[in-house]
């Protein structure tokens, strides 16, 4: 169907730009009169190049995009805009392209008589079914300028959480991937020449001043084994974790890993609270509830915990007996949900847990960063100690041969 590019004013005379799409001219100019706009320009958009097409292929909908999205629409459904002038006013403002057509996407379904949550649900690479779920709840039952608020706080504390771990992952790997640089220059152009000197005396290297000479020879000689294999080791590590049974090993050793790994069950524990229970203050049925909360999990140990826990519920099991039985699930959270059960403040109650949950994953990212520092200087020191072992053990010995 062609697209319009148009400039309008409201009845307030505030100016609005954006897209539309419509059969003809005279199509897209009744749909926006339609919505109280008084149409300034429109123009049809021009055919995009190929190349324009195929950045717009490769580029991502992330989550900061996602939670700005949120937090306009419900920005604007707070100010009683409709919800088609809503979309095509935050189109307008989206810098993220592929977004910026979906949603203008979504608003020509929306115009067509579709639902909302019926035309956020065609994309679910960008609006997951937790999402989409709680916007039907929120039509179904009149509140949904409630939800998108709802769902504005929880992208954004999505958001955060995983930039904050991103952000404490980064400096390390930046740090160790210099140093592995340095090293390797070393070993290729530094330590030969030093080695060599060593050599011509004669006298027995000891293990670590071999070992050295060992990986720098392989270096030297081999390096393009030494360039590639990482790389197809980690195209070959990713693959597999793509697989069923790769993922399914991946999220067990996840939850493992010291340190790491106890963040990661706090961010699935976070999610899990949060999503349920906006769900639940949505009037989403349990059963759904715990459907859609099972989606929004990464990791497939939680995944089925939840499920499993949605098929207890349906038999007429507990929430919290069900998932008392899985020691990934903390005793705090199922004390939690007991008691919200019995009380029926199961929504608030599981509030309160995403909230402590919140903190307790700042709290422990905050703690990691403020360790990683003299980590790394502890690896870095143990790796200058090697060098420096490795070339002057063999002088030593040497000078002490000599006297």
């Amino acid at each position: 169907m062609p697209v319009f590019e148009y400039q309008a004013r409201t009845p307030e005379g505030e100016v609005q730009s954006g897209r539309v799409e419509a059969p003809s001219k005279n199509g897209a100019v009744g749909i926006l009169q339609r919505h109280g706009l008084i149409v300034v320009s429109l123009e049809a958009a021009e055919e995009e190049a190929a190349y324009a097409r195929s950045l717009k292929f490769l580029e991502r909908v992330k989550g900061k995009d996602l939670a700005v999205f949120a937090r306009q629409m419900a920005a604007l459904f707070e100010a009683s805009v409709p919800l088609i002038v809503s979309l095509h006013t935050v189109a307008g403002q989206t810098q993220n392209q592929k977004l910026q057509d979906i949603i203008l996407d979504v608003a020509a379904d929306v115009d067509g008589g579709s639902p909302f949550s019926e035309a956020l649900g065609k994309y679910p690479e960008v609006f997951t079914g937790f999402f989409t779920q709680m916007v039907k709840a929120g039509e179904e039952s009149g509140t949904l300028d409630e939800v998108l608020v709802y769902l504005a706080d929880y992208t954004e504390r999505e958001y955060k959480i995983a930039s904050k771990v991103k952000g404490a992952m980064i400096y390390p790997a930046f740090v160790l991937g210099v140093f592995a640089i340095v090293g390797a220059g070393m070993m290729i152009f530094v330590i030969p020449q030093l080695l060599g000197i060593i050599e011509q005396s004669g006298a027995e290297l000891p293990l670590i001043t071999k070992i050295i000479i060992g990986i720098s020879n392989f270096l030297r000689n081999q390096w393009y084994i030494a360039l590639t294999a990482p790389i197809g080791i980690g195209f070959g590590v990713v693959w597999f974790i793509k697989t069923p049974q790769g993922k399914a090993l991946w999220d067990t050793v996840q939850l493992q890993i010291p340190i790491v790994g106890n963040i990661y069950r706090k961010i699935y524990l976070f999610r899990f609270a949060e999503s349920f229970s906006l769900l639940v203050r949505g009037g989403v049925a349990l059963n759904e509830s715990l459907t859609i909360s099972a989606s929004v999990m990464d990791n497939s140990v939680y995944k089925q915990i939840i499920l499993d826990a949605r098929d207890e519920v349906t038999k007429g099991e507990s929430i919290a007996k069900t998932l008392g039985k899985h020691p990934e699930i903390s005793p705090l959270v199922v004390q939690m949900i007991a008691v919200g059960e019995k009380t029926g403040q199961l929504d608030s109650i599981l509030r309160n847990v995403s909230k402590f949950y919140e903190e307790e994953v700042q709290n422990t990212v905050d703690n990691l960063v403020s360790l990683i520092e003299p980590i790394l200087i502890v690896i870095m020191g143990i790796g200058a100690a090697f060098l420096m072992a490795g070339i002057l053990l063999p002088i030593y010995t040497s000078i002490s041969a000599v006297q």
